[in-house]
């Protein structure tokens, strides 16, 4: 009971209540740090990469390259097609190389972006007329390159 009496002194008092006021106010400032501290000693960064880790990188780098000159090489056929068609594809082609100059890993998707709007654009000569009837002599008169031409003939 006398310690009590010793530590309750208005002095002790007066300090006690100052540096519960600054608890109060400075706990929810600094909450996050030990957060962080605990955060940073239970899961440490990682350093470095993985042994196979720089291999597996430059085969998918590798990969994503091929596939864009792929892309390109596929343009190309169109091109050279619509222009055996008559077609004038310079501005096309000029396209299609700037795109294959952006086959880096930065531009990667700009490239792939610029095929597809090429291969969009390529100009493409005019289908001719497929009669309605399913007899077979007017499938033979179906032209082969055309999309959707039945295998079989007709129906049964």
């Amino acid at each position: 009971m006398e310690f009590i009496f010793k530590w309750c002194t208005p002095r002790n008092l007066l300090l006690s209540a100052g540096v519960a006021a600054i608890l109060v106010f400075a706990v929810p400032r600094l909450q996050p740090y030990p957060r962080q501290w605990v955060r940073a000693w239970l899961y440490p960064p990682q350093k470095g990469t993985t042994p196979g880790g720089d291999e597996i990188m430059r085969l998918a780098l590798q990969r994503d390259a091929a596939a864009v000159t792929r892309r390109h090489q596929e343009v190309l056929a169109l091109l050279a097609q619509a222009q055996a068609d008559g077609f004038n594809v310079g501005a096309l082609l000029r396209e299609a190389d700037v795109a294959l100059r952006l086959n880096t890993p930065r531009y990667r998707r700009q490239a792939l972006i610029l095929l597809a709007q090429v291969q969009a654009a390529v100009p493409r000569r005019k289908v001719q007329y497929i009669p309605s009837g399913t007899g077979a002599d007017e499938a033979e008169s179906i032209p082969r390159d055309l999309p959707g031409r039945r295998v079989g003939g007709g129906r049964r």
